[in-house]
């Protein structure tokens, strides 16, 4: 069995979490926020992109539109309410 895929939308999130040395941008963050490293390091795990446009589940950590909330849940597969439904 390979590594546990991560995707991320966050360049520099996955750029620390590939590059195994301390630096200028990083230098501040608490190493105990540095675990996945260790992780990757030992192929226990990889990290990808996803930009946030694919990313279905953006719509559960931050506020969206409506027409990207609804392309998200559409690619969730949540039940669409019936017409019936009214708007508030």
């Amino acid at each position: 069995m390979g590594p546990t895929l991560i995707f991320g939308d966050n360049s520099a999130t996955l750029s620390n979490a590939r590059d195994f040395r301390i630096t200028q941008g990083n230098k501040h963050i608490d190493v105990r926020y540095f675990y996945i490293r260790e992780l990757v390091k030992k192929g226990l795990f990889t990290v990808e992109k996803k930009s946030s446009s694919a990313n279905k589940s953006d719509m559960m950590t931050k506020p969206q539109k409506e027409i990207t909330f609804l392309k998200n849940r559409d690619m969730l597969n949540f039940v669409t309410p019936p017409m019936s439904f009214k708007k508030y």
